[in-house]
């Protein structure tokens, strides 16, 4: 069974808007927003253009990179056509400093550590399966993690990790996580038998990039008021101190 698809909630009222420059910004998308532009205003690029019109300034926006409609957090969108291109092969060379917070179901053995995986996507399942590295359709798939800290969640132990990636790799942290055996809260595409919480508990949490030398630097937290992130409440406030 696949993630189950929700409406969001839109709050017309909250900026998405996290950090700007002339060339870029940095955006918040919610869940069930999608990263790129729509016919529909579900998407995080006609959210962020209605808050630049209001301000007078230009609403030329480009997609540079996504996350999983499933999944919210920051990312980035540029705004001219040239800072498109030099962001896209900043994005293809690993070229952005990202930190995500993952709420996994059981606990790592080890405190921090690296994960690596050959990975290809299953087109039919629209998902990350382990493949050989023998397979021409596999790539190499690494990332680090950090135990932040752990608690009792409503179908067992929750861990909530601090993770970085060193690839770029469709459903990555979903699809390694789950062949550890520690599915993502609420991701029942791979494995997750918390059905309490309706989405991946995945959050892109830190964005950092330079662009013609100006560095942008984003963070923001998950809704701390929400099962399974209220569980970690006191840890999460912590990083935003």
């Amino acid at each position: 069974m696949g993630c189950r698809n929700r409406q969001p909630t839109i709050d017309y009222s909250m900026s998405y808007t996290v950090a700007k420059c002339r060339e870029a910004l940095i955006a918040y998308k919610p869940v069930g927003v999608l990263s790129e532009h729509s016919e529909d205003e579900n998407n995080i690029v006609s959210l962020v253009c209605k808050e630049l019109s209001a301000l007078g300034e230009p609403t030329e926006l480009y997609t540079v990179h996504r996350l999983d409609r499933a999944v919210s957090g920051l990312l980035v969108l540029a705004r001219t056509k040239s800072a498109a291109q030099k962001l896209s092969r900043l994005v293809s060379e690993e070229g952005f400093g990202k930190e995500y917070l993952a709420l996994v179901e059981g606990e790592p053995k080890e405190k921090e550590g690296e994960v690596f995986n050959y990975l290809k996507k299953d087109k039919l399942r629209s998902m990350a399966v382990s493949a050989l590295a023998s397979d021409a359709t596999a790539k190499e798939a690494r990332l680090s993690y950090r135990v932040i800290a752990t608690a009792e969640g409503k179908k067992g132990r929750v861990s909530l990790l601090s993770v970085t990636l060193d690839t770029g790799r469709f459903h990555q942290i979903r699809a390694q996580m789950s062949l550890r055996g520690m599915p993502l809260v609420g991701d029942s595409k791979y494995g997750s038998t918390d059905r309490f919480a309706r989405t991946p508990s995945l959050f892109c949490h830190r964005l950092e990039v330079e662009i013609n030398g100006t560095r942008l630097v984003g963070s923001a937290l998950p809704p701390l008021d929400k099962y399974p992130w209220v569980l970690f409440a006191e840890e999460l406030t912590a990083l935003a101190d």
